[in-house]
């Protein structure tokens, strides 16, 4: 199926995504870095938190042939990647625990490393296992989050671990705290160190294949994407959402993959004084016709939201969400569409035209009416006072997910 044309009559919270978006989007990025070098360069595409809550394996598989790394979290993720056959190279880009080790060696995982002492019991351990263990090196250059420092310390600590006989360091890397800031001086501060530091590791002998440092938003700018760097790392982006309103957008056109659907499984009837919903924080100062919507915080709507002006798509209008939103339901206002009815489909995130997908007698002629913008995880992010990450990243396991362009 390449078009999302079923109705959502028996659905409550899905989630419909288009695997061809996502490589439209990766191959975008790869377009880019070519736009600032003069040779190829590794693409890594990030995978953690189930895909940004799009599905780690089905876009792990759609990707397969144009990504050359994937990023997870943590090795739990990067297991679960291996037994649903993903054979690409893998790194954890959490800080390397203990308990990861033996797993890692098995699954072929790359682990992140930064201190001696973490190493030499990762080399102890894949000594024991009769194996070799993959590493890259972080670096902290201002996120002050993992990672050594980028001065010679860092470096001897570097050609310590390099040392190590059952330790292979495959590459190295930095994470940028401000590329998606319209301020560019301190990541082109933080840039520069990792350049520096990457010159002093040369000048003490030190080699490295893969040298990485750009996330979607320094893709976006061009930083990081030299000939002196290897990879870069996509995360948000691939999934064509812009990392923040304060990047160059006009440089990559990204499609957004994912839209969120819903239903109405009730239409009724209130009257002026009638309070709904949890704490009577909405109370009707008119007759009204309401709906219920099949979704609320257990399937990933932030129940902060309640109060903040959210709106829903039914019937190509914005409906807006009124009382607190519980936890497998929500109420809406249905003034502007009083033909509702029960088993039309709800959009969250997507377009009007997508509120009459399987309803198509129920769409209105171009001329007849005018169709509202479409509702965005940015505009929900920002009603949350938070940001687009959170709003997919949190879709709950219990929200259906259906591809499309598979």
């Amino acid at each position: 199926m390449n078009t999302d044309d079923k109705n959502n009559i028996h659905e409550r919270s899905t989630v419909v995504v288009d695997l061809e978006a996502i490589r439209h989007n990766l191959r975008e990025f790869k377009a880019l870095q070519m736009k600032h070098r003069s040779k190829p360069m590794l693409i890594f595409s990030s995978v953690k938190a189930n895909a940004y809550g799009h599905g780690s394996i089905p876009v792990a598989r759609a990707i397969a042939g144009i990504t050359d790394y994937y990023g997870v979290a943590c090795i739990d993720e990067a297991v679960e990647l291996r037994k649903n056959g993903i054979e690409g190279p893998v790194l954890v880009l959490g800080a390397a625990l203990s308990d990861d080790f033996e797993a890692a060696i098995k699954y072929d995982v790359t682990l992140t490393v930064f201190d001696y002492d973490r190493a030499a019991q990762l080399d102890a351990c894949a000594e024991s296992l009769n194996k070799t263990a993959k590493i890259h090196i972080a670096v902290d250059t201002g996120m002050s989050r993992i990672g050594l420092r980028p001065d010679r310390s860092g470096a001897e600590t570097i050609g310590r671990i390099a040392a190590l006989e059952n330790i292979d360091i495959t590459g190295i890397f930095t994470h940028f705290a401000t590329a998606d800031e319209a301020d560019k001086a301190p990541v082109n501060e933080a840039h520069e160190r990792f350049l520096a530091f990457k010159h002093l590791c040369e000048s003490e002998g030190i080699k490295i294949p893969i040298w990485h440092c750009a996330n979607t938003a320094a893709n976006i700018e061009g930083i990081g994407l030299e000939d002196e760097m290897d990879m870069s790392r996509c995360g948000v982006g691939i999934y064509g959402i812009y990392p923040s309103n304060e990047v160059s957008k006009e440089n990559i056109e990204l499609i957004p993959a994912l839209k969120w659907f819903s239903c109405l499984t009730l239409v009724k009837e209130i009257k002026k004084g009638t309070s709904v919903s949890y704490g009577y924080n909405f109370t009707a100062d008119k007759d009204m016709l309401i709906g219920t919507v099949a979704c609320g915080y257990a399937d990933g709507f932030l129940r902060i939201l309640s109060p903040k002006g959210a709106e829903l798509i039914i019937r190509g209008k914005r409906c807006p969400v009124i009382g607190n939103v519980c936890m497998d339901q929500m109420m809406v206002d249905l003034s502007e569409v009083p033909d509702a009815k029960v088993g039309d489909r709800v959009v969250i995130i997507g377009s009007a035209e997508d509120s009459f997908a399987g309803n198509e007698d129920n769409k209105p002629k171009a001329d007849e009416e005018t169709y509202c913008k479409p509702v965005t995880a940015d505009e929900l992010g920002a009603l949350a006072d938070t940001i687009s990450y959170e709003i997919i990243c949190g879709l709950a396991a219990r929200t259906k997910r259906r591809y499309i362009n598979v």
